[in-house]
């Protein structure tokens, strides 16, 4: 009796799994200036976690082999998020800044095509993902 009902609860739960949709995140990086390095990425789907080191959704580092590069998330779910993204052109691994803690290397925000001259919030750059989605980026 106890193993039927065992049985009957996790196959409702892999029904459940089954039916949650998930997206594919398609985001056109532009204004490259120089062809090399990588694009550093990351998805963040909160504001307490909204460029946080290590807490992103989802993260990429893509080579830079054009001026206009293309990062691909996928198996993300339905709901608000944002991007935030880096040109890493010396291949360090982090974003070079100098003294006063400015940027160095290019940088761009979904939701944000001018120049910023402060930190963005999750509110400011967030778009909802609903169905397979393309963004464009352009680094500043």
């Amino acid at each position: 009796m106890i193993n039927k009902f065992f049985l009957i609860f996790v196959f409702s739960l892999i029904s459940q799994m089954s039916y949650t949709q998930s997206y594919e995140l398609e985001i056109k990086v532009t204004n490259i200036e120089t062809v090399k390095g990588e694009i550093f990425s990351a998805v963040y789907n909160s504001q307490e976690t909204f460029l946080v080191k290590k807490s992103a959704y989802k993260a990429s580092k893509v080579p830079v082999k054009s001026k206009i590069v293309i990062v691909n998330f996928k198996n993300i779910a339905e709901g608000e998020y944002s991007v935030a993204l880096y040109h890493d052109i010396n291949s360090s691994g982090q974003m070079d800044r100098n003294m006063l803690g400015i940027p160095k290397e290019d940088y761009g925000f979904s939701n944000i095509n001018s120049i910023i001259f402060s930190r963005p919030s999750f509110e400011e750059t967030k778009f909802y993902i609903k169905s397979d989605t393309s963004i464009v980026i352009e680094l500043q």
